[in-house]
């Protein structure tokens, strides 16, 4: 009974290792099903030019484990992708902006990998302001209401040609994503009323302008 017992754990180890479902601890030794990182991109705090500022975009969480130690998570660049000049990340996730231009929305893609989790993706965005330009006009409308569980698109996109981000530290209900272009997708996971989040919208020519919006997700 004893052999039977540990060869079916061994059973289930080994295919939770080849599936990927699981991470095993060698000093705990439980197949955990199902863990994964948590990444969400947003906009760098906003600047000016000539303003010289360090910032932490080390935010990725972990799901689905409680006693796995997850402060090795590395952040890297994605390859092929590229930092303007102006930009400096360390595998901690430090950034140093420094830039005598404008930077109008650029966005650059990060990758949050650490060992037996499956590595995930964070669009972020940079603005760098000119205090000669124009502001631009962004104001807030009413979003859709949405249901818990079922998909839903919106839009927050009120300015001219403009690239979209969540203002650093902002963030959409569970389950919802939003673009560059400004569009709000996915499938919310539950029901939350009045949700506060901010937009921060950038274009060519123009100081950045932020806006707060709210959305409702409703029961099933």
């Amino acid at each position: 009974m004893f052999f039977m017992k540990n060869i079916g754990i061994l059973f289930f180890s080994f295919l939770c290792v080849l599936c990927g479902c699981g991470v095993y601890n060698d000093n705990n030794p439980i197949i955990y099903v199902n863990p994964s990182i948590i990444y969400i991109g947003t906009a760098l705090p906003v600047r000016t030019i000539g303003e010289e500022y360090t910032t932490n975009i080390a935010t990725a969480t972990v799901i689905g484990v409680d006693d796995i130690d997850i402060t090795d998570i590395r952040y890297t660049l994605k390859d092929r992708d590229s930092l303007p000049e102006v930009l400096n990340l360390t595998t901690s996730g430090r950034i140093t902006v420094m830039s005598d231009v404008p930077i109008y929305g650029n966005t650059f893609t990060v990758i949050a990998s650490a060992t037996g989790f499956k590595s995930v993706e964070a669009v972020w965005t940079i603005i760098i302001n000119d205090p000669d330009d124009l502001p631009l006009t962004y104001n807030a409308l009413i979003l859709a209401d949405g249901v818990a569980g079922k998909e839903y698109s919106g839009s927050v996109a009120t300015a001219v040609d403009a690239v979209y981000a969540l203002k650093f530290g902002s963030t959409l209900p569970e389950g919802l994503t939003l673009t560059t272009a400004g569009a709000i997708t996915g499938t919310p996971v539950e029901d939350v009323f009045n949700y506060r989040f901010t937009v921060i919208a950038s274009a060519e020519g123009y100081q950045s302008a932020e806006a707060d919006w709210t959305i409702t997700i409703v029961e099933d």
